[in-house]
């Protein structure tokens, strides 16, 4: 007689099915791990520069960078910062399309030795969507964005990205950059927010310039008759800044890329 506890027993058991040509998952082979070059980028550069006071040449801080340039053209440029000077440390990540138009964005700002927030940005089509949080709460901002335009972010690395507007020549010239550049004052209830502002550019010429990085064919630009920047390459990599009017300089110091 079967007894209730055979039955129990008889239902407990799983019975395995293999199919004909379908291997069981024991049987499936692990994926192969690629060998060759990694097809999410095409090439890639990663550096270091120096903040300085302009005439005395003493340190500041210094700012590392990671950028990435994907096979679609667009851009991923990942900045670190430590202004010693101004006990503050930014981490910023930044992406944009082939033509340097921003993505999306993401800071997070410690100023003044104190916690100031962390903010992120997506732009969809004319607007930019921002969200910032930390000691003031939480807060949302939109904003219609040009076609050409830029994110500030106040790390230097990305600095080149505001002059993408104009192709590299050998004669001056001038014209208007858009920034939306960030709030990121010591004061941390002032919240993460940014403003589009034009900038005015003036572009004096092709030098060549040598900083401890190495010797740059590069294109020499005036920022609102204040800052003059040399920017190299077609990543519009910023070599060095100089800042006459605050006493400021910020120089290439390392740089390594590759394929």
């Amino acid at each position: 007689m079967t007894t209730l506890r055979s039955l129990l027993a008889a239902a407990l058991v799983t019975t395995v099915v293999v199919l004909p040509g379908i291997p069981s998952q024991a049987q499936q082979p692990a994926p192969s791990e690629n060998t060759g070059p990694n097809k999410s980028l095409t090439r890639w550069a990663e550096g270091e520069y120096t903040y300085l006071e302009a005439g005395s040449g003493a340190p500041r801080g210094f700012e590392r960078f990671r950028l990435t340039v994907h096979p679609d053209g667009s851009r991923t440029l990942l900045m670190w910062h430590d202004l010693t000077a101004r006990d503050a440390q930014f981490t910023v990540l930044l992406r944009t399309e082939a033509s340097f138009r921003p993505l999306e964005a993401s800071v997070s700002y410690w100023n003044a030795g104190r916690y100031k927030g962390f903010a992120s940005m997506m732009v969809d089509g004319d607007r930019l969507l921002l969200s910032s949080s930390g000691s003031y709460g939480t807060v949302r901002q939109e904003v219609e964005v040009p076609a050409e335009f830029s994110i500030g972010s106040h790390p230097v690395s990305g600095d080149g990205w505001h002059l993408w507007l104009e192709e590299p020549g050998t004669e001056p010239a001038g014209f208007q950059a858009m920034v939306f550049g960030l709030d990121a004052a010591a004061d941390p209830m002032r919240p993460i927010t940014g403003r589009l502002t034009p900038m005015p550019v003036e572009r004096l010429g092709i030098e060549r310039i040598t900083v401890p990085a190495g010797s740059f064919d590069t294109v020499h630009y005036r920022i609102a008759g204040r800052s003059d920047v040399w920017i190299h390459g077609e990543d519009r990599m910023l070599i060095r800044m100089r800042m006459p009017g605050a006493g400021l300089e910020y120089v290439l110091t390392r740089l390594e890329t590759g394929p």
